[in-house]
């Protein structure tokens, strides 16, 4: 199923929304204050969202993704990108970043224009910035406080001892998050949270 459908009966209202391998990945991608239906399907790779204020060519295209079946939906990711979706630049609308785990690069784009993100260099159509290894799972929050998402991976320690949490943190001269007191590369900030075989919340 690739549709939405709003039903209600007398105790509440609910949505049929993708598929059994799909993955909720919402958040507010429009910037108007609601949050919007969103999910990840892994096969074929497409992200696909129905927008609160409502799916029309424009606001798709906006997006710069395409419209279809009522949707909003793009095909970029491949089948080794794993999707990570935040406010990256500050503008109050959720962004859409994903880390390549052949590679080892994060890459998106701005919702409100063509620039780049703090950190990231633009390569063509997108903008890129390597960072993590194989095995290691994306995260993205706003680790200082600065209104910007800051990409990261949290690595499982699976030869026992803490895990690993990895920031590239944007800021300026003293962009330090909270607690992250160890410097493991120039720009990246560590800390130990966690122990092998724990498991993340908020996965998409």
């Amino acid at each position: 199923m690739s549709h939405l459908l709003y039903e209600c009966n007398v105790q509440r209202c609910y949505l049929i929304a993708g598929g059994p391998a799909d993955k909720p990945l919402i958040g507010d991608y429009d910037g108007d204050g609601k949050t919007d239906t969103t999910y990840y399907r892994p096969s074929p790779p497409q992200l696909l969202t129905h927008l609160s204020g409502g799916v029309s060519s424009t606001a798709c295209s906006n997006l710069r993704f395409a419209l279809g079946n009522n949707l909003c939906y793009t095909n970029f990711f491949t089948t080794d990108d794993l999707p990570v979706t935040a406010d990256f630049d500050g503008d109050g609308k959720t962004d859409i970043m994903w880390w390549n785990s052949v590679d080892d690069t994060f890459r998106t784009w701005g919702m409100s224009g063509s620039y780049c993100p703090e950190n990231f260099t633009n390569q063509g159509s997108f903008c890129h910035l390597p960072f993590a290894f194989l095995g290691d799972i994306p995260i993205a929050k706003q680790f200082n406080g600065n209104a910007k998402a800051e990409p990261g991976v949290w690595r499982n320690n699976s030869g026992g001892g803490f895990s690993d949490w990895l920031v590239r943190p944007t800021g300026g001269s003293n962009p330090t998050p909270i607690f992250w007191a160890y410097t493991y590369a120039p720009d990246v900030y560590r800390t130990f949270w966690g122990l092998s075989g724990d498991v993340i919340q908020s996965l998409p």
